[in-house]
């Protein structure tokens, strides 16, 4: 009976270490090949030849700025992420990587441009971005989604959280490997772009049913336009980044919105709220020396409603006219043209024949 008891202990014994040893290998096997592929650029750009597969902002955002070669960004929401990055190096001989959020906040912008800066030796020659209602309007000190700290901290003891996940491991290594395989992943220069995947949603017709058009149109009477205090301080949180980098030169756009997007708001009566958010932020953002604004909202723009895809979203054409008008210094505001800017666009809109363009 003790031989017996002695034998079971050593059997136990020998399957702890051998079921410990099993483990321990898998553990191994599936850090190191996540460490080997690194989908999120955490330590290194791709190995073995693979080419990078760009498609995740949020967890692959900070390791593009650590481990590319640039001197330029791009940031923003999903109103930048068409941009081809081409276009801006060719025009100001620079090297630009984009570091866009869709539905990106304030702090998205900061996020994106003080890592940035932060992995550089010298400051970024230039950032180009926009400025959404909803980036003005939003919560200054919350990014739109969670980022992950695990990759944007140097904190290596968290970097369990990377290497011992079986999402990135079952999704992200496997995304990499297939579109590899298949090549079917798209260059740096248009990372995050998603027109081609939209390019059948541009049209009028997609862009009327998110709004409600009523059998007669009526004056609506508009709110007591305020500025709101997220809108302060959006700005000032903006303002402050800019500020802190003088020699980098900040160019930013209001995103043109469709005419449907301003006679939403109008018919909500909040539009003349909106027209004073801007306008406050323009009148604070000015005051940057390193900052130029741009508003490329005509009338012909916003009232082609076969070039959005809703009612902000703008086709390729469109944003190639944004890139033209920034390149060329077109539209763009002074502390003494703003003001006469935003009271054209107000009384574009508030005089607008709705009931014609929408027909």
């Amino acid at each position: 009976w003790q031989r017996m008891q002695v034998w079971n202990f050593l059997d136990q014994k020998k399957f702890i270490i051998v079921y410990g040893f099993t483990v321990g290998c898998g553990i191994i096997t599936v850090a190191l090949l996540i460490f080997l592929i690194d989908p999120f650029f955490h330590y290194h750009m791709p190995w073995f030849g693979l080419q990078p597969v760009v498609y995740n902002e949020i967890y692959q955002n900070p390791g593009l700025a650590e481990h590319t070669s640039y001197d330029s960004i791009i940031i923003g929401s999903s109103m930048t992420e068409n941009f081809n990055t081409e276009w801006f190096d060719e025009a100001y001989d620079i090297h630009t990587l984009k570091l866009s959020y869709a539905g990106a906040s304030a702090e998205n912008l900061r996020v994106a441009v003080d890592y940035a800066q932060n992995v550089k030796e010298s400051e970024l020659k230039y950032v180009f971005g926009c400025l959404d209602m909803s980036i003005l309007t939003s919560d200054a000190d919350t990014p739109r989604h969670p980022l992950p700290d695990y990759l944007y901290d140097d904190r290596f003891y968290n970097d369990v959280y990377y290497l011992l996940n079986k999402d990135v491991l079952f999704q992200n290594v496997r995304r990499v490997l297939e579109e590899n395989k298949n090549g079917t992943m798209k260059p740096i220069s248009e990372a995050y772009s998603w027109y081609g995947e939209y390019k059948n949603s541009f049209s009028k017709e997609n862009v009327l049913q998110l709004i409600d058009i009523p059998d007669s149109f009526l004056e609506v009477e508009q709110q007591k336009a305020v500025i709101l205090d997220d809108t302060i301080c959006s700005v000032k949180k903006i303002k402050e980044f800019v500020e802190k980098y003088p020699e980098t030169t900040f160019q930013f756009f209001y995103s043109p919105y469709s005419i449907a997007y301003w006679y939403n708001s109008y018919v909500c009566g909040t539009f003349l709220q909106d027209m004073e958010n801007l306008e406050y932020s323009m009148k604070e953002l000015l005051k940057c020396e390193n900052l130029q604004l741009y508003f490329p909202s005509d009338y012909e723009m916003i009232t082609d409603l076969e070039s959005y895809k809703d009612l902000g979203h703008y086709d390729m054409d469109i944003q190639y006219q944004i890139f033209e008008e920034m390149k060329n210094e077109e539209n763009m505001l002074t502390s003494e043209n703003y003001q006469e800017y935003m009271n054209e666009f107000r009384d574009m809109v508030m005089e607008c024949d709705f009931e014609k363009i929408f027909s």
